[in-house]
Formats: structure tokens, sequence, C-alpha cells
């Protein structure tokens, strides 16, 4: 089991480093449907799910995915400086926080819960694009 989490862990890592620095809105990120999430399969969504379901029970696993968590921070920093090297160091931590509660809340919400107010969702986009991307 400790290596099928480890897996899925570093596919989610590497998703997000390859694909979370390319975004220029959070429009793709709050839409289930869209190319973002393409990259992601369904499958390795449902398995991302289950495992940070078990992290609440298994230390062990909280260990795997706080390690990786560790490695998407500085790897995201390191990308998101070279990109705008003229923005602090703490207003890119900001931001990668926010986009990674984002990236977290659709993939626990938006793929298992079809009475989503997508009206909404592009309202309040449209407020999260302008102070994330300006």
């Amino acid at each position: 089991m400790t290596e099928t989490i480890k897996s899925i862990a570093q596919n989610w890592r590497q998703f997000l480093v390859q694909y979370l620095p390319t975004q220029q809105s959070t429009q793709d990120i709050i839409n289930a449907d869209s190319p973002f999430w393409q990259h992601w399969p369904s499958q390795d969504r449902k398995l991302l799910l289950e495992m940070y379901s078990e992290a609440s029970r298994n230390e062990s696993v909280r260990t795997i995915l706080a390690q990786q968590e560790q490695l998407l921070l500085a790897e995201l920093a390191a990308i998101f400086s070279a990109q705008q090297p003229e923005i602090e160091p703490t207003q890119h931590a900001n931001r990668i926080q926010f986009l990674l509660l984002l990236v977290d809340g659709v993939a626990c919400r938006a793929f298992g819960d079809s009475d989503l107010d997508y009206g909404e969702m592009q309202r309040v986009n449209g407020i999260l694009s302008q102070h994330l991307f300006g």
C-alpha cells in the first residue's frame, strides 16, 4: 500500500508542477471539465481522494503526503520566482497556497458534486483571477 500511495502522491505533485504554473487564470482550475483537469485521469482523481481520506487516519500516509507537499511547494516557488522575479517570495508563497487550495477544493468537490452552481463559480472566478493574475 505504501508504494501505491507514494506513486499517487508523486504523480499528483508532478501533475501540479507541470500544469499549475502554465495557468493564466483560475478558469480552468475551477472547471472540472477543463483541459487542465484532462491531464489528471479519473481513476487517479478517485485514488487521490481516498489517499487524502486515509491520511486523516494513518500517520505513514500523512508523512508521505507531507513530504510530497514540501517538494511541491519548493518546486512551485522556484518556477514562479523564475517566471516573475520582480515579485517578492512571500507573494509567490501566498499565491501558491491559494492556488493549491483551489486545486484541492476542486479535486474534492467538483468531481463528485453535480449540484454546483456554475454561474456563481464563474462570478467568483472573475474575482479570483483578477486578484491572482492581475
